[in-house]
């Protein structure tokens, strides 16, 4: 989404003001920043959603902003300190990871490697070394080639046999507008975001019904062709050489609050094996998918020796058990310049 005129020049005049030198001193000093891809989204043959992503270049004027302003610590180092409630310096920050997507590895690791920077990374396990796509992806490529009337014919007529009336009209309104001939208002990226909301606000099974009608539309030699989206686990255990520290971000990658407590124990189980089968050490972290949790995820996070978890808002919730950390999203659409990503980390 495009940036308010006036935010950048709040952020600007801020910036040069030198208000964000002291910012820390009159909030909480400490942030935990949360990273998705680091990737020009022009190299990806598909669309990807506008906050899950920086490019290369203003990651690496983020980090050396950091290197040179802030003081980033490992998270592991920072949650200790919370707990023992010791005093954190001012302008501390800890990096962190969600997905374990490849691009990490090769273009996220190299600068964090060259600046000394310490990062976390959280794996939903049952997607490491896998081809398997998160369903927002998998979205993304059934459309990217529905071009002919009859493929989206197709599609939208499925999802009229398995899905209320209003929902598929309103899915149909968004396929037209992604039609070749008819680019969406907002543009395209912007039409894609309104359907993930719009399935994201779904029944967890309405929204499993029409995946299965997206997915139906992906030809086998599509997929195939994409490039590998997630980590190996080779790329892991060198990524951990080279500074990370390793944490858990479910098995499943699905939404905590939609599970049963039987399926979030399950996957949790699923999860902990893996990690400790892999990598022996992770931090005793878990890193919520979609910021998704409940009360279950949380008496069940403690059951398997989690002392923190991660949601993607940026308050802190030191009343729940384990606590609740809070995290600030940096992505290119709201952080893409110095003042911006400053307002981004400091402001209120």
């Amino acid at each position: 989404m495009p940036i308010s005129p006036l935010r950048k020049v709040t952020a600007q005049a801020l910036y040069f003001s030198g208000a964000f030198s002291v910012a820390p001193y009159l909030q909480t000093p400490w942030r935990i920043l949360m990273y998705h891809r680091v990737v020009d989204p022009e190299t990806l043959p598909y669309q990807i959603e506008s906050g899950m992503f920086v490019r290369p270049k203003t990651f690496e004027m983020q980090m050396k902003l950091l290197a040179r302003s802030c003081r980033v610590v490992p998270l592991g180092e920072l949650l200790s300190n919370i707990l023992a409630k010791k005093r954190i310096p001012h302008k501390t920050v800890a990096i962190t990871f969600d997905d374990g997507w490849s691009d990490n590895f090769v273009n996220a690791l190299p600068v964090l490697h060259d600046l000394s920077l310490p990062a976390s990374l959280f794996l939903p396990t049952g997607f490491i070394n896998s081809s398997d796509l998160f369903w927002t992806d998998a979205i993304s490529v059934s459309l990217t080639g529905l071009h002919d009337e009859w493929s989206r014919t197709d599609l939208i007529r499925s999802l009229r046999n398995r899905l209320p009336d209003d929902v598929a009209n309103s899915i149909q309104a968004i396929i037209n507008e992604l039609a070749v001939d008819k680019l969406a208002p907002d543009g395209t990226a912007g039409a894609f975001q309104r359907l993930f909301r719009l399935l994201f606000e779904m029944p967890r099974e309405s929204r499993q019904a029409a995946l299965e009608c997206f997915y139906a539309q992906i030809p086998v030699e599509l997929l195939t062709a994409l490039p590998r989206p997630f980590l190996t686990w080779e790329e892991v255990l060198e990524m951990r050489s080279k500074g990370f520290t390793i944490g858990a971000h479910s098995h499943g990658h699905e939404r905590f609050a939609e599970l049963s407590r039987d399926e979030i124990d399950r996957d949790l189980s699923l999860c902990r094996h893996l990690l400790k089968e892999k990598l022996s050490d992770t931090l005793p972290i878990l890193c919520y998918p979609g910021g998704s949790w409940s009360r279950n995820s949380q008496e069940l996070a403690l059951k398997h020796g989690f002392q923190a978890t991660l949601g993607v808002h940026r308050s802190s919730f030191f009343g729940e058990h384990p606590p609740l950390l809070g995290r600030i999203g940096i992505h290119e659409d709201i952080s893409a310049t110095p003042a911006l990503f400053s307002l981004r980390l400091w402001g209120r």
